[in-house]
């Protein structure tokens, strides 16, 4: 098991690695389906009905099961059929590593080189440092927003420390 979404209270996402997502009934302990991915994957996310995916940089192909795509310098919004929708890059982001959604469709996104946590809205039009390294972060590497307690966690890779933030919505 490498990461973990919640999908509903009785039900999580459980990606394996390489190819494979099970669907888990975590009151019955049992698997309810398996998702086939086609390459490795390093992030999961859960939000309106779409599970997202990330693939690392070197599987670099626009298929996947959501809506969310992320490489270490660009995040994409794409149709469920893979269609790049929008493309978020700026040159200050070089090592986007996790990812995950609120309820109103906001990414947030962790950056392991600068210490940082970004939000960039629905439409990928506007985007802001949210957390930085004066709050705690050194190489962000966990991240969960919870939507219904409206909170954001976020862990460190180096310390392990974990930090939950009140996120209130502004990004324009």
């Amino acid at each position: 098991m490498y990461y973990i979404t919640e999908i509903d209270s009785n039900t999580v996402a459980v990606s394996c690695g390489y190819n494979t997502i099970l669907i888990i009934n975590i009151s019955t302990r049992s698997i309810t389906s398996t998702i086939k991915t086609s390459g490795y994957c390093c992030g999961i996310s859960y939000n309106d009905n779409n599970l997202r995916y990330r693939y690392p940089r070197h599987y670099s192909r626009q298929r996947q099961v959501g809506l969310y795509r992320l490489d270490i310098t660009s995040i994409y919004c794409c149709s469920l059929d893979g269609k790049v929708m929008w493309k978020f890059k700026k040159d200050e982001f070089q090592d986007l590593t996790r990812v995950t959604t609120d309820n109103e469709g906001n990414v947030y996104v962790t950056d392991e080189r600068t210490h940082t946590v970004i939000v960039v809205s629905d439409d990928g039009k506007h985007h802001r440092e949210l957390l930085t390294e004066s709050d705690g972060l050194n190489r962000p590497w966990g991240i969960y927003f919870d939507k219904k307690e409206n909170v954001l966690l976020v862990c460190n890779e180096r310390d392990g420390n974990a930090f939950l933030f009140d996120v209130i919505k502004k990004l324009t």
